[in-house]
């Protein structure tokens, strides 16, 4: 079974490269021209970063997945192969769509979603009630 989700994520990211049609995609192809590499080459790259490989490290981190069902970036089955492998608390809101979602329903669920599962956190930090709480760094500097 493992295999087989790894090869069609495989074949998922060389669709990916070799297809996409965003910007960023094809500057990726026009690089991959110049320096005579292949889409099937940086499929395997991808393959070793892809984020269905570090599910199972999210926890104990709430997992909150938010997807078109007609997604041609992060295609359904990605999404569900990465839900499968974390664990609790985690939940995946659908929409009929492809990559644009509505984003006044998908700003609810998720503001709903954090308040559920990050707010008493997030009150600890902001009341000095945890010692150690690691922050992401300033970045305007």
């Amino acid at each position: 079974m493992q295999s087989g989700v790894q090869s069609n994520h495989l074949a998922q990211h060389a669709n990916l490269v070799g297809q996409g049609q965003l910007p960023q995609v094809r500057k990726i192809r026009e690089k991959l021209e110049r320096t005579g590499r292949t889409v099937g080459q940086v499929a395997m790259e991808l393959e070793r970063i892809d984020p269905v490989n570090f599910g199972d490290r999210i926890s104990p981190r709430p997992l909150l997945r938010i997807n078109g069902l007609k997604d041609d970036i992060v295609p359904a089955a990605s999404t569900r192969a990465l839900y499968a492998k974390a664990r609790e608390p985690k939940k995946i809101i659908w929409y009929n769509t492809g990559r644009d979602v509505p984003t006044d329903k998908a700003a609810r669920n998720a503001l709903f979603w954090f308040d559920k599962h990050l707010k008493h956190k997030f009150y600890l930090l902001l009341t000095g009630g945890m010692d150690k709480v690691p922050l992401a760094r300033d970045r305007r500097r």
